[in-house]
């Protein structure tokens, strides 16, 4: 004779099978890539650049920062900003001056000695190492940070700290 529970204990018995070997793709876990990027730190350099982008983004609307490898530059790019009315160069310059007064940066020279920039590459709350050198590096920083203001006709790059910019036009 049948128990009237085995059908009950056959339902729960075919559920948890089909929990068990039916879906072992919800219980494959990470591949190689998403390991990787779990197990892949983020750096200074990687948290200030983002930090910067966001900076610039709300600033000005647009635009990003990146590391240059070969020039060891962290380049902030700024385009989409003048359209056909308007006078790109006009744009440009002003577009680097916020970005210089961002940057807290006056007459070429950052308020405090270190721009506003250099500090979103540090940690908060603490200095790794000696104050002195701390602040060194952030000095050193500053050289890195470079403008390009790309138009449909020119290219105009600046520091950031510092004076004045360059252009290079396209097509001549």
């Amino acid at each position: 004779m049948i128990s009237k529970r085995a059908p009950k204990f056959m339902k729960r018995l075919s559920l948890c099978a089909f929990l068990a070997f039916g879906s072992s793709s919800a219980f494959a876990g990470p591949d190689d890539t998403t390991n990787y990027l779990m197990n892949t730190p983020v750096n200074l350099m990687d948290l200030g650049v983002f930090r910067l982008t966001l900076l610039i983004r709300d600033k000005l609307g647009s635009g990003f920062a990146a590391y240059h490898w070969d020039s060891n530059e962290i380049r902030i790019f700024l385009f989409d900003l003048p359209n056909e009315e308007m006078n790109a160069e006009a744009v440009c310059i002003e577009a680097i001056s916020e970005i210089r007064r961002a940057a807290n940066v006056q007459d070429g020279t950052p308020f405090s000695g270190i721009s506003g920039f250099a500090t979103l590459f540090k940690h908060s709350g603490y200095v790794k190492g000696t104050v002195e050198k701390n602040n060194e590096r952030l000095m050193d920083l500053d050289k890195k940070f470079k403008i390009f203001c790309i138009t449909p006709e020119a290219t105009f790059m600046a520091d950031v700290v510092g004076v004045g910019y360059s252009v290079s036009r396209k097509g001549g």
